[in-house]
């Protein structure tokens, strides 16, 4: 994927600049570039370097557990696939988004 390298080269300066939030869209969106190419070790291997911040925004953080939950469902970790899951469920919104809480629903179970 060609934006693959531009992502991280963002990453890198947002990273450098301590923007959170500009981190954090980038870390979502990454994970998503490596999800879509199949690329789950690559995926993990980004997760577990890349710091995620704790006070993002809802919405950030339930797209990050659910590419962490698919990663770890590819990787046959079905206990923390299983709790990353459950998690983006229940922070999810509850009145909107019925695509992703299918679709989270499918990987979960």
């Amino acid at each position: 994927h060609e934006m693959r390298g531009e992502l991280l080269a963002a990453h890198r300066t947002a990273c450098l600049r301590l923007h959170e939030f500009l981190q954090v869209t980038l870390v979502n969106l990454i994970l998503r570039s490596y999800c879509e190419s199949n690329l789950i070790e690559q995926a993990a291997k980004f997760a577990a370097k890349a710091n995620f911040p704790e006070h993002v925004s809802n919405n950030q953080q339930v797209r990050y557990l659910y590419y962490m939950g698919r990663i770890h469902a590819i990787q046959l970790d079905y206990s923390l696939a299983y709790v990353n899951l459950t998690q983006a469920l229940r922070k999810a919104p509850q009145n909107t988004a019925l695509g992703f809480r299918i679709a989270v629903h499918k990987l979960a179970s």
